[in-house]
């Protein structure tokens, strides 16, 4: 014999919604803004870019502590093999060549002679 169909439930009232409140108008995407570039860490001597082609405006010179005040100290660079180096004006200490900026540039004279890219 078939079972009776089991009555469906009666639905639950469903919750009143509240008024939805009126949308924003949508905002126009803003352009993306160009990346800031990042500003230069000011630094003390050398005014080099940390690059072997930053030397090409500087002046090779024998030997840093020959120079005798801080604007020549500045514009020069010595050169050891392959390495070059910018000199850097310290107060009392006069002119030296900063270990710290050592630049490997084996093709110095040839980057030079070529001009700014």
């Amino acid at each position: 014999k078939p079972e009776p169909e089991p009555k469906p439930e009666p639905e639950p009232e469903p919750e009143p919604k509240p008024e939805p409140e009126p949308k924003p108008e949508p905002k126009p995407e803003p352009e993306p803004e160009p990346e800031p570039k990042p500003e230069p860490e000011p630094s003390p001597e050398p005014p080099t870019d940390g690059t072997c082609t930053s030397l090409c405006r500087l002046k090779k010179i024998g030997s840093c502590d020959l120079l005798a005040d801080e604007q020549a100290c500045s514009q020069g660079y010595i050169t050891r093999g392959n390495f070059a180096v910018a000199c850097a004006w310290e107060g009392c200490a006069g002119c030296f060549a900063e270990g710290n900026n050592l630049l490997e540039c084996p093709n110095l004279a040839t980057l030079c002679s070529s001009g700014p890219e």
